[in-house]
């Protein structure tokens, strides 16, 4: 009885995440990529939320299936084809926001949000790039055209979708504890415990550390320069939105305890 409830709640909650996200897509994927394939999605805090207060299961199934129904409105417009979403989209967003669920309650704690979020975003993008790269964008170019430009889409997705996650997830568990308690249907909203602000300055500086090396690395050696002209955005504006990663992660990163602390009970 109590795993058909599970079960029941798992669906529930999945379909939930998956029409959210899918209007959510649909309302803000307007702006798209300097490459014609992908778009900016800050949608995608929907699945991070849920993966935050339901599970990494909930997370990625409401995740695939809300990425494909919102791009088959976006296709209609000529966005992208359902071709693209069930073998980039689909799968990316499955992977990526299992992990993020997986990494945060198997650890239980806050302090690793900000680099769970990273390392899920990053696989979860490097996963789709690959794939609408070498499949759909430039199935024949020359390898180092193909690895440029994958590394481009992937930074691009990548330092778009992780400050709207940084910001909104910590505010929007914070607002479901609030308005449902800590557990309902549709949200088992996690009580970690407060990190400290000093762990969380440390890690969120640490991780702002490696988009710094990134921009190093940009700025200095010739792939700066490869990857702006293998995808046209210009390696000037390659650097400046990994730059603002890296700010990113200073400011939110020491909130994110503060504004994710749930609601609890005035007794306890």
């Amino acid at each position: 009885m109590a795993l058909a409830t599970r079960q029941t709640q798992i669906l529930a909650t999945s379909a939930v995440c998956a029409a959210l996200y899918a209007i959510a897509k649909a309302l803000t994927a307007f702006v798209p990529t300097p490459w014609g394939v992908g778009q900016f999605a800050p949608g995608v805090v929907v699945p991070a939320l849920f993966a935050v207060i339901s599970g990494p299961l909930v997370g990625a199934v409401g995740a695939a299936i809300g990425v494909f129904l919102g791009d088959l409105y976006l296709s209609t417009l000529g966005f992208t084809t359902p071709l693209l979403s069930l073998t980039a989209g689909v799968p990316a967003n499955f992977v990526g926001f299992y992990l993020l669920g997986y990494m945060l309650h198997r650890s239980g704690s806050w302090r690793v949000f900000s680099g769970a979020s990273l390392v899920s975003l990053l696989i979860g993008n490097l996963i789709a790039a690959s794939v609408v790269v070498f499949t759909f964008l430039l199935p024949n170019s020359a390898l180092d055209v193909q690895l440029a430009t994958t590394l481009g889409l992937t930074l691009f997705w990548l330092v778009t979708m992780l400050p709207f996650v940084l910001a909104l997830v910590p505010l929007l568990t914070r607002a479901v504890s609030r308005s449902l308690g800590t557990t309902s249907l549709f949200a088992v909203v996690p009580e970690w415990e407060d990190p400290g602000e000093d762990s969380l300055i440390l890690d969120s500086a640490g991780i702002a550390l490696l988009f710094l090396a990134v921009l190093l690395v940009l700025m200095f050696t010739p792939l700066g320069e490869s990857i702006g002209s293998a995808t046209g955005i210009g390696a000037f504006w390659l650097k400046v939105l990994v730059w603002s990663a890296s700010v990113s992660m200073i400011i939110f990163g020491p909130l994110v305890g503060i504004l994710a602390q749930p609601r609890r009970p005035k007794n306890s």
